[in-house]
């Protein structure tokens, strides 16, 4: 059974906003992904910073704070580089779930298209019937006036 072109126009708006919404959670997603690793590389690189420092007179109980907090540095960079990895693969799951509406919207657009052939095949089929008919008419009419 052919869906109604009233359905078809319904299925295919809901189609749109779908890939529309989508397409905005890529975005967002991309975005975050962005953020997380403009983070992680000020992490790396103020880690690299520190590690860099010597002061110019140094204690035992200076280095040993300097150690720990390099070693704090370190697990939060590791920490941010898990946070990275995980809005990547967030990414990437926002996306394919991106270009499996985006197919979904190219399938509902052609059954709208066949829809509407359809729809104009049976319009022009009739009109070609009352032409037709009306042709006919006319010739049965001629036919009995004479």
């Amino acid at each position: 059974m052919a869906l109604s072109r009233v359905r078809l126009e319904l299925l295919l708006r809901v189609a749109e906003r779908q890939e529309d919404e989508a397409q905005r959670a890529v975005a967002r997603a991309q975005a975050k992904l962005a953020e997380q690793q403009m983070m992680l590389s000020e992490l790396r690189r103020y880690l690299d910073d520190y590690e860099g420092q010597r002061p110019a007179r140094v204690t035992p109980a200076m280095l040993e704070n300097q150690r720990q907090f390099n070693a704090r540095l370190g697990e939060a960079v590791k920490s941010q580089e898990g946070l990275v990895e995980a809005e990547a693969a967030r990414v990437e799951q926002v996306r394919q779930s991106w270009l499996d509406s985006r197919r979904q919207l190219r399938i509902a657009q052609h059954m709208h298209e066949q829809g509407c052939l359809a729809e104009r095949a049976v319009a022009e089929r009739n009109s070609q019937k009352e032409m037709d008919e009306f042709a006919a008419v006319r010739h049965f009419i001629a036919g009995n006036a004479s």
